[in-house]
């Protein structure tokens, strides 16, 4: 996963040329997987001593005591409440890496990628929707003299 915003693209586009397999990172929708991703990573690290106290998850998903980078960003992660578009005096190339990856590594369901089964009521739809186009398209064609 490749975050091809800003430099980005250049680093994708020569990890391509190098043999090195690559796909841009998913960003839609940024804002709704950072909280999800967030809620994952506080209720599952492992709790830290503050200045108030003991802190932080119950370390039952993952150990992330090898990861103290992606914690501490985490952590200090801000949004603005109106925009909810991230502060940008705060570093997040670990929780962006992280966020990439378990959105790619999270199942879901693309009715693109999975066609429905031949002969079901979505079948159908499709299959339907799929002739109204042609007829269009072949109408259209007649109408400005292409046949």
């Amino acid at each position: 996963m490749v975050d091809e915003g800003a430099l980005g693209k250049g680093y994708a586009e020569q990890m391509r040329v190098l043999g090195v397999s690559c796909e841009p990172a998913e960003k839609t929708e940024k804002r709704a997987y950072q909280e999800y991703v967030g809620g994952l990573i506080r209720s599952s690290s492992p709790p830290y001593q503050s200045a108030s106290g003991w802190e932080g998850g119950f370390g039952v998903l993952v150990n992330y005591s090898g990861c103290e980078e992606l914690i501490e960003e985490a952590r200090k992660l801000q949004f603005d409440e109106e925009t909810g578009k991230e502060d940008e005096r705060y570093l997040r190339h670990c929780c962006d890496a992280t966020l990439y990856i378990i959105r790619k590594l999270m199942p879901r369901y693309d009715p693109e990628l999975n066609p429905p089964k031949p002969g079901s009521k979505e079948w159908h739809e499709a299959e339907r929707k799929k002739l109204r186009d042609e007829h269009i398209k072949r109408r259209e064609k007649r109408a400005h003299g292409r046949n």
